[in-house]
């Protein structure tokens, strides 16, 4: 990992959209992906390990422990992390309403690598 890079794990049950997004979050030399998982309860597991300052989480993961949980977990393992949720764009008026403190914002799925790029970079800051 090059110094100064924004590491970035991405959590969604789709090996398709795990691939999508890091090669959008790859393609920046800004930040890199540390770590990919297909649930909640793994990434709580793998957080520690992989120690990443953005967690790109999907709003609709296909999980036993509830999004509220998984993220209440990540951030108590790791309180500093952000939590950017990844939404599709059908869904995205009923996750809004969820977001609370915990979540630093939201990306639209179909992904666009200039809006996922800015997201993190933005949550950073």
């Amino acid at each position: 990992m090059a110094e100064g890079k924004i590491k970035v794990f991405v959590v969604d049950h789709s090996e398709v959209w795990r691939r999508i997004l890091a090669a959008q979050i790859n393609s920046s030399s800004e930040m890199e992906v540390v770590g990919e998982i297909n649930s909640g309860q793994g990434a709580i597991l793998m957080l520690e390990e992989i120690d990443p300052d953005v967690v790109m989480l999907e709003a609709n993961i296909k999980d036993r422990m509830p999004l509220k949980d998984i993220i209440a977990n990540l951030r108590l393992i790791k309180p500093g992390v952000r939590v950017l949720l990844c939404v599709d764009r059908r869904k995205k008026d009923s996750v809004i309403q969820t977001i609370d403190d915990d979540v630093f914002d939201f990306v639209i799925k179909p992904y666009e690598r200039n809006t996922v790029i800015r997201s993190i970079i933005e949550c950073m800051q």
